[in-house]
């Protein structure tokens, strides 16, 4: 369902952030901190989806104080015309399931270039942002959803061993951050920010 209005999709996500900040801090049950962290990635990646395809045909609203209607991206005026959009973006057959990862930066930005979006650059100046720290949520999701320490590996935990487990993965989460929250705190308050700044 497309959002007509992106402030309301920005606060939407802002909601889901402050709430998985709270399940991760008031807790210290492994399965419940790794389920928040899970879950904010996957409202991440939700929020990042409604945004490009209502951006694409809903011509919603944006930006606060004096709105203004996004124009629907050239060549696309239904749902279904952005999916053959973006199959061609994939080079994906009609027969396959379409797979774009929209929490990733890297293709989110690809995928509002390729649409040509009337708010694209826009939105890629805003999750691309230093800010972000989608892809390494990204990677630590991955890890806890598959215990592939491999994928472990890539985020900079600021520790130099073999093997990294969960205990340790979600400790680092939660170590405090300068202003004396958890890091796991400080992400989901910086996506609710890149979320706002995408709304325009």
């Amino acid at each position: 369902m497309p959002y007509r209005d992106l402030r309301r999709l920005a606060g939407r996500f802002t909601t889901a952030a402050v709430q998985l900040e709270a399940q991760f801090s008031g807790s210290r049950v492994a399965s419940v901190r790794g389920f928040a962290v899970i879950s904010l990635y996957a409202e991440w990646e939700e929020f990042s989806r409604r945004l490009l395809y209502s951006s694409a045909y809903a011509q919603p609203h944006a930006g606060y104080g004096a709105a203004r209607r996004v124009t629907r991206a050239p060549g696309i005026r239904t749902h279904a015309d952005v999916e053959m959009s973006l199959r061609k973006y994939k080079r994906t057959r009609p027969q396959y399931r379409l797979i774009v990862h929209l929490g990733s930066p890297t293709q989110m930005a690809g995928a509002c270039q390729h649409l040509q979006l009337n708010n694209s650059t826009l939105i890629t100046a805003a999750i691309t942002s230093q800010n972000s720290p989608a892809d390494p949520l990204r990677l630590i999701r991955n890890y806890l959803s598959h215990q592939n320490s491999d994928t472990a590996q890539q985020v900079d935990l600021g520790r130099r061993r073999p093997k990294v487990d969960i205990d340790e993965c979600l400790a680092w989460l939660g170590e405090t951050m300068p202003g004396g929250r958890p890091r796991f705190g400080v992400w989901a308050s910086d996506l609710a920010d890149v979320a706002r700044a995408c709304a325009g």
